[in-house]
């Protein structure tokens, strides 16, 4: 009885860390499965540092922290991280730690980002590389892409109501191929009887400036020196 309270004792920290870090990595899609919790159970069966306690503790333990999630994620977070930092960096037993939520993430049959993304953060609390458990982030699955809008889709209207009388049956405005024969009797008076426009007669002469019209008149003045000013009539 000693003896085990003994080794409780010294492993409690490490059951801490490891339903610590299962809750946070099953809470990570927001949504808890019941494949999760009976993943942590089959582990604790199997761990020997993890056999002196009681399932129904170990399960305690991790409601524990999921309701730390459920009040705040924040809250949480920091109380999970908490937990985990009391394992050794580098240890055999963060490596442990690293594999248990690995399990749980993938209890489901789908290991997804926010999850992978919670594990590497333990990784990184831990002094672990990611790199060694597998754990890139997936591509998004085609069905996952954001579809595009709905083009608006033009329906061709086929309704005559709002069409005009004479656009409705233009055969009787329209004469038929062949025939240049003129139908006026649903034709506009102003287009049966058009006002006749007078054309200007055209003139093939330029208009002139009047000296060039009478250009005799002009040299007459200027041989009679009429234009001149007198100044300059005196200057011989």
């Amino acid at each position: 009885m000693v003896f085990t309270r003994i080794k409780k004792a010294k492993n409690k920290n490490f059951m801490e860390a490891v339903a610590a870090g299962s809750a946070m990595v099953a809470f990570a899609d927001t949504m808890i499965r019941p494949e999760e919790t009976s993943k942590l159970l089959d582990y604790a069966r199997i761990e020997e540092s993890l056999k002196v306690f009681n399932p129904a503790e170990i399960i305690e333990t991790f409601e524990k922290y999921i309701e730390n999630f459920h009040f705040d994620s924040r809250v949480g977070r920091e109380k999970a991280l908490k937990a985990i930092q009391k394992i050794e960096r580098s240890s055999e037993e963060a490596r442990l730690v690293v594999f248990v939520c690995c399990a749980i993430g993938s209890a489901d049959g789908e290991f997804d980002n926010n999850q992978r993304l919670a594990v590497r953060e333990i990784c990184r609390v831990l002094g672990l590389n990611p790199e060694q458990f597998s754990l890139d982030l997936k591509a998004p699955k085609p069905e996952n892409f954001p579809r595009p809008a709905k083009t608006a889709t033009y329906t061709k209207q086929t309704t005559t109501d709002n069409i005009p009388e004479w656009m409705k049956n233009t055969s009787n405005i329209l004469p038929k191929p062949g025939k240049h024969e003129k139908k006026t009797e649903n034709m506009p008076e102003w287009m049966k009887n058009p006002p006749k426009i007078q054309k200007q007669k055209k003139s093939n002469k330029p208009d002139m400036p009047q000296w060039m019209k009478n250009p005799s008149e002009i040299i007459k003045q200027h041989q009679e020196n009429k234009n001149i000013p007198g100044w300059m009539r005196k200057i011989k």
